[in-house]
């Protein structure tokens, strides 16, 4: 009985251990943290495996590489930071880049902390996608990384470093963080529809303005989040999702009467999955639930 007892607190040790190993680096880190358990079974593999192109690594060091500042902002818990993060860093590596020149920032994904920092360094960032690279020259942004490189990342970087004209993945993105900059989006002077018609020939459908919503609301930026959710039924009027998601942002905002309209809109052209979560948001509009 005795070693039955032992056995189940040996147990429930081991898994608190494992537990809090396997929390979300967040803040500021180091290198060190990537290369321990469990972080080190995809950060080592990734950087060991990645091998930046010699005739571009050449290039680069004929730049003013050495002069920059380099952001990375990261998610431990994301699949395209633990793909991409190891290999930014064995492109800095390559180049020989002072290690006090690299900051790391891991971030949340909790539901009211996502792509958040305890110590904020995400603030006025603006950052949707992690992993996301920024460059600085004289603490001024030259350009950034969201997510997986446009060609490859030795490539995306000299272009960036020589100053060329480098347009990242998810290009909206430039304009909602330029609105969120200069509080477009919380400026009742601004014109949604005008916002909206300079940036629908960039968007091929609602779901990017979509989850900038959602991730804007979550953040505790709710009337940003429902003018982006705006503009996007501006352009994606007759979708589904670009619909609802005003209705669900409404709702919570507790805006009940306005969230009934587009529920309801909503409700009309969803597909046989989506129909019940919609009935059900629309019920709780209508204090039904």
């Amino acid at each position: 009985m005795k070693n039955i007892i032992k056995l189940i607190v040996l147990c429930c040790v081991t898994m608190s251990a494992k537990k809090v190993i396997a929390q979300n680096l967040l803040g500021k880190i180091t290198i060190d943290s990537l290369q321990k358990e469990p972080y080190s079974t995809w950060y080592q593999k990734g950087y060991e495996t990645y091998h930046p192109t010699a005739s571009l690594i050449t290039q680069l060091k004929k730049t003013k590489y050495r002069e920059l500042k380099y952001k990375l902002f990261f998610g431990s818990w994301c699949g395209d930071s633990k793909r991409e993060v190891p290999r930014m860093i064995k492109l800095l590596d390559s180049l020989g880049v002072n290690k006090n020149s690299i900051e790391i920032i891991g971030l949340d994904n909790g539901d009211s902390t996502i792509k958040m920092s305890p110590t904020k360094e995400e603030l006025r960032k603006q950052i949707f996608r992690v992993p996301t690279l920024i460059v600085y020259q004289n603490n001024v942004e030259l350009n950034r990384i969201i997510e997986f490189p446009v060609v490859s990342l030795e490539h995306d970087l000299l272009s960036i470093v020589n100053g060329e004209s480098y347009k990242p993945n998810y290009l909206p993105l430039v304009d909602v963080a330029n609105w969120l900059t200069n509080n477009y989006l919380v400026n009742s002077n601004v014109s949604l529809i005008g916002l909206a018609s300079s940036i629908k020939p960039k968007l091929s459908n609602e779901n990017l303005l979509n989850s900038i919503s959602k991730l804007l609301y979550k953040q505790g930026k709710k009337t940003e989040a429902l003018s982006i959710a705006k503009i996007n039924y501006q352009i994606f009027y007759d979708k589904y999702l670009a619909i609802k998601n005003i209705g669900d942002l409404l709702l919570l905002n507790k805006q009940k009467y306005d969230a009934v309209t587009y529920l309801e809109t909503a409700l009309k052209i969803a597909a046989k999955e989506d129909f019940d979560d919609c009935l059900k948001q629309l019920y709780k509009a209508k204090g039904l639930q």
